[in-house]
């Protein structure tokens, strides 16, 4: 049969690595929702992945916001 079992890991929790392309979609979906570029609260609160994951993935939640919006523009 074709039913769901456990050796299925491309969804397990901590181990399956997201695209660091979509992380990025992630964020700029959210600035679109928010209207300007989103704060880690945001993430937090409206983000697919967790604010764990970018800091995982960039070192910070700093370096994910830079990557996603580093248009030449300081606003901090």
């Amino acid at each position: 049969s074709a039913g769901l079992d456990d050796t299925d890991d491309t969804r397990t929790p901590g181990r399956a690595k997201v695209p660091v392309d979509d992380l990025i979609a992630d964020l700029h979906r959210l600035r679109d929702e928010v209207g300007t570029r989103p704060t880690s609260t945001d993430v937090a609160r409206e983000g697919e992945y967790g604010l764990a994951t970018y800091q995982r993935r960039f070192g910070s939640w700093g370096e994910a916001a830079a990557a996603a919006f580093d248009d030449g523009e300081t606003d901090d």
